[in-house]
């Protein structure tokens, strides 16, 4: 699921390097879709309103079939998907969102075109199982292992001193590794 959330907020943000957004930084010569041809590829077109993914979101088990496109962007279909939808559905559009991108990918990269016609019921069984597979990996782990340890920071003593810089000079220090991250004193 790492790689689904980092799409995902790539996605809500307009980070993923689509037609559009490559077009606008002047490195494609067309912003056109590169399967339908006939709109921009935006996040939102590729994703929601593109005719070759509209059968996706219109299958029997999608929990957003027959949903209107009255969005001006993806974030904006995503806050509206999370009002509406389920919680449990949310992880179930974001891998969907992720398959179809991939799929995208595999058309302009190896000039592959596979058919999404099943892939709902195939997140829906695969999310499934991951569920199972969590609940059986916490339950053979014992009661010890979900009780939360509760830290408290402290700071750091007096002569040390947390940085995050960049420097030619070259000062002499000792530095820690720490929980918090890396500590140098001044000597």
């Amino acid at each position: 699921m790492g790689k689904v959330k980092q799409f995902l907020w790539k996605s809500v943000s307009n980070l993923l390097p689509t037609k559009e957004n490559l077009f606008k930084k002047k490195i494609l010569d067309s912003p056109l879709c590169p399967v339908c041809n006939v709109e921009n590829e935006t996040l939102l077109h590729g994703l929601w309103e593109c005719p070759a993914v509209r059968d996706v979101w219109g299958e029997r088990d999608s929990p957003v079939s027959k949903w209107g496109n009255i969005f001006d962007n993806f974030a904006d279909l995503w806050a509206d998907l999370c009002c509406r939808l389920e919680v449990r559905n949310h992880d179930l559009v974001a891998v969907v969102c992720y398959r179809i991108w991939q799929r995208m990918n595999n058309l302009i990269f190896r000039n592959n075109f596979y058919g999404l016609k099943a892939l709902i019921r195939t997140e829906i069984s695969d999310i499934e199982d991951l569920s199972t597979a969590q609940e059986d990996y916490l339950a053979r782990q014992g009661p010890e292992m979900h009780q939360a340890v509760e830290t408290r920071w402290q700071p750091p003593p007096s002569t040390w001193l947390k940085a995050a810089a960049r420097s030619t000079t070259t000062y002499s220090f000792t530095s820690k590794k720490c929980h918090q991250g890396w500590w140098w004193k001044w000597q």
